[in-house]
């Protein structure tokens, strides 16, 4: 077993911003499941820009 230290981060959460970029990916995910425009791997990669955006801007 393992004896290591585990220590807890305390990371603060606009909720709001937690809240709208939820609702970005969902309505993106939405659009794309209707009309199939991006693969899988291309909707990643946009969830990820949009949370890189979210995080840079805070």
């Amino acid at each position: 077993m393992n004896n290591e230290v585990n220590t807890q981060l305390e990371i603060a959460v606009d909720e709001k911003k937690a809240a709208k970029l939820i609702k970005r990916i969902i309505i993106s995910e939405s659009r794309n499941n209707k009309s199939r425009e991006k693969s899988d791997l291309q909707m990643v990669k946009e969830i990820k820009k949009m949370i890189e955006e979210e995080v840079n801007c805070y």
